[in-house]
Parts: structure tokens; sequence; C-alpha cells
């Protein structure tokens, strides 16, 4: 029952705190702690209200970028190529949301960055890949 060096399996004794529920529900939270963290950056800059907004915008991105390497690892059977593609995935939105943001600033701090909060919630509504299944062992 043990974790790496305890003769454990690997893939469940290392598993992080936040993948035990299951990959699709780290994901969904993820997004929602890195959604929270973009509407408090966009609050007045009042008490610890600019920390605890960064603090959950980089919690959440860090759990989320772990959930994706978890989650290539259960889509494919070479989890490297599909690491690849998750994260090329993660730039390409990274890419189209920075000019998108930006764009809308003229409207307001608020209405930008809430825009930006939904596109982020958006991505937990996508469907989960199917996971592979394990060779059997004869």
């Amino acid at each position: 029952m043990g974790g790496p060096g305890r003769g454990g399996d690997r893939r469940r004794g290392a598993r992080p705190r936040w993948l035990r529920a299951g990959v699709a529900p780290a994901w969904t939270a993820a997004l929602a702690l890195t959604a929270a963290g973009v509407v408090g950056l966009a609050l007045p800059p009042v008490g610890p209200v600019p920390f605890l907004a960064a603090a959950a915008f980089g919690l959440g991105s860090t759990v989320g970028t772990t959930v994706l390497i978890a989650w290539a690892d259960r889509v494919s059977s070479t989890p490297g190529p599909a690491v690849s593609a998750f994260f090329v995935a993660l730039l390409l939105g990274q890419a189209v949301g920075a000019p998108l943001s930006s764009a809308l600033l003229p409207v307001g701090v608020l209405p930008a960055f809430g825009v930006a909060a939904v596109l982020v919630l958006a991505g937990a509504a996508l469907p989960a890949p199917a996971a592979v299944a394990e060779p059997a062992v004869r």
C-alpha cells in the first residue's frame, strides 16, 4: 500500500490529493479556482483581495496543468504525445484569451476579466476524453 519506494503501485501511491476524486472533478475544481482568481484580480485592491486572487489563480493553474498530465496518462497508451497535445491546446487558449481580454479592457476591467473567467469555466463543460483500457494481464 505504499507509494514510490515502498513497493506500492506508482499510479495509486503517487497520486496528488486533488486527483483522488478523479481527473474530471479535479479539472472542474482547477478551472473554478482559476476563474475565481481571474475575477478576484479585477476587483478593487482592498486588503488581502489581490493576494488571495493571485494565489487562487496560481494554484488553479498549477493544479490544472497537473490534471492535464494525469489525463494524458489515462487517454493514451503513449502519454508523451498526449501531454504535448493537451499543452498545445492550453497554449492556444492562452494565445486567444490574452488578446481578447486586452481588446475588452476599454469596456472595463471587470467586464474583460469576467468574460475571461466565463471562458475558463466553459472549459469544464467540455466532455472528458475516454480512458484507454488497460491491457489484460495473462
